[in-house]
């Protein structure tokens, strides 16, 4: 962490500082990943952000990033999906997405293909 503009000159480098209150919610959003193995999600040994449920009516994936949650997979499995979280925290679904934590996002349904595009900066 560094010490925000304004403040260096009066804070000395051997101090540290106490963070008020959580950035974005944090303790909040830990809790809330353990909701996704209530509804029958399992945790992908790949990445610990991303959750996914297969059965009878397809495969959907949730994939988490700090607030922010994306669930995709067959229309009616995502529905369903969407529906189960709604009941148990506050949720906006923003529909489909065109940008994703800084990156663009194409995507082709007719190609199935899913594409994301960070801006050079």
């Amino acid at each position: 962490m560094e010490i925000p503009e304004g403040f260096k000159e009066s804070c000395p480098a051997n101090k540290v500082l106490l963070l008020l209150r959580t950035i974005y919610g944090l303790k909040q959003v830990a809790k809330a990943f353990w909701k996704f193995v209530s509804i029958g999600c399992r945790r992908s040994n790949v990445d610990n952000c991303v959750y996914y449920k297969r059965d009878d009516s397809g495969l959907s994936l949730l994939a988490s990033w700090v607030v922010d949650l994306i669930v995709t997979g067959e229309e009616d499995t995502v529905s369903h999906q969407k529906s189960k979280l709604k009941e148990m925290v506050p949720i906006d679904d923003c529909g489909n997405m065109d940008e994703y934590v800084g990156c663009k996002v194409d995507i082709n349904r007719d190609e199935q293909k899913l594409k994301f595009t960070q801006p050079v900066m």
